[in-house]
């Protein structure tokens, strides 16, 4: 019973790229692999300052992107991209 509440995801795709990021979900729903999504905003990063510079970035810094799916579809998640142009 507790099995349902705590279901293992494992990260299948990790970017920077929107454009891959949207591919592969895209792939993913299309073979019908449940999957997650998790998104790390960078930009809040450069709202730090200290003596008006950014601290510890300059210029633009690119969002991070995770494609995560369950432990049981990790398979059926790779064969899906498997014939997807998309480095791993």
């Amino acid at each position: 019973m507790l099995k349902v509440f705590f279901k293992k995801w494992k990260i299948l795709y990790y970017t920077t790229e929107m454009d891959q990021f949207f591919r592969i979900k895209n792939l993913l729903y299309e073979q019908g692999v449940p999957f997650k999504e998790e998104t790390i905003n960078n930009q809040q990063r450069n709202l730090f300052y200290i003596t008006g510079r950014p601290y510890g970035r300059t210029g633009y810094v690119k969002n991070m992107y995770r494609i995560l799916v369950l432990e049981q579809d990790e398979g059926r998640a790779r064969k899906a991209l498997s014939g997807a142009r998309i480095s791993f």
